[in-house]
């Protein structure tokens, strides 16, 4: 540009002062001497779009800005009310804990408050996951097939998965066209990428945490750009105990780029079902947990819920009309987590 040329302010014709001339010589030729004075008094400096003033940014109430519920009000409180739109959540925990079993959680709670939600389980077969959640919507139920029917048609818009039967040498840029049309033809509000190491360990062809880094940089430009939640599921990288942001698995950059760090694990205690949230970084307030206050959460293995201090499992689910049409599972029925 001309102006990069200049070390002094450039100011520039207005395009309507150029009155439909191509230049200065055209508007003196067809308008006159005056209109061409006109146009260079009324000259204006170029704006860059890149910069803005801060008194034209909209004034908003961070605290109370829109988030779905987590359905634990220990975690809502601490995070201001739940995830909050516009927001990168990195969850992680040890394999095996359940960190994907609490994800699905999360998903049940946003579906109950009527937010829709796009899940990429790159580790289940879509069967099992729907198996599962469905076992969470549930409870201590099982369901016969016409309550199978009455739950698919009360979650057929609310869910929606990332079909990885598909192979596409291409997959982590597909993902990411696949998350933003999910959340412009759905108006999906709750993105679930379960996990950050199977979403983008297909063909790469430059460095992994360089990769890693750029996939969690455009996580964030979606998440901003469109408001919705992006919760990522990542592997630590250790199992000391004592967990920091350092140990996610893959570049430090990761945790950088989120807006809140989560990490979900068991706990050795009297109550095996006793889980325990630390969450380590909360960009929005820096509330944070730690030794003395991390979250206590208690599983069922019987109804697949993780629940808060108040150990409720039997909430009902807005699809269930009539309770009486349900079935209480065996407590010897039990499913181990499978993920």
């Amino acid at each position: 540009m001309l102006s990069r040329r200049f070390p002094n302010k450039v100011r520039i014709v207005r395009e309507e002062d150029y009155k439909g001339c191509k230049d200065a010589n055209e508007i003196l030729q067809k308008h006159g001497k005056k209109s061409l004075i006109d146009a260079v008094n009324n000259a204006t400096y170029a704006e860059n779009k890149r910069i803005k003033r801060l008194s034209d940014v909209k004034s908003v109430d961070i605290l109370n800005s829109e988030s779905i519920s987590t359905g634990v009000k220990e975690i809502d409180s601490t995070l201001s009310g739940g995830l909050h739109l516009g927001q990168v959540i990195l969850l992680t925990g040890k394999r095996g804990d359940g960190k994907s079993t609490f994800m699905s959680q999360l998903i049940c709670e946003a579906t109950e408050n009527n937010y829709v939600s796009f899940v990429y389980s790159g580790e289940l077969m879509d069967f099992y996951f729907k198996r599962w959640i469905d076992m969470q919507f549930a409870g201590k139920n099982v369901l016969h097939n016409s309550e199978i029917d009455k739950l698919n048609k009360w979650y057929r818009d609310k869910i929606f998965l990332y079909d990885n039967s598909i192979i596409d040498d291409e997959e982590i840029e597909d993902l990411l066209s696949v998350v933003e049309d999910a959340i412009k033809k759905y108006d999906a509000k709750f993105i679930c990428l379960d996990n950050l190491m199977t979403a983008i360990d297909v063909g790469m062809n430059e460095d992994l945490y360089r990769a890693q880094s750029k996939f969690v940089g455009k996580l964030a430009h979606i998440a901003k750009s469109y408001n919705v939640v992006v919760l990522l599921v990542a592997h630590p990288r250790k199992t000391r105990e004592g967990f920091t942001n350092d140990d996610v698995s893959g570049s430090a950059d990761i945790t950088n780029k989120v807006d809140v760090v989560m990490s979900y694990c068991r706990i050795n205690s009297e109550d095996e079902n006793e889980r325990q949230l630390k969450i380590t970084k909360n960009r929005l307030t820096g509330k944070l947990t730690s030794d003395k206050n991390d979250i206590r959460l208690f599983y069922s293995e019987t109804s697949k819920r993780i629940v808060g201090s108040d150990k409720n499992f039997e909430k009902v689910y807005s699809f269930k009309k009539n309770e009486n049409e349900f079935v209480p599972i065996s407590e010897d029925l039990e499913w181990e987590i499978p993920f």
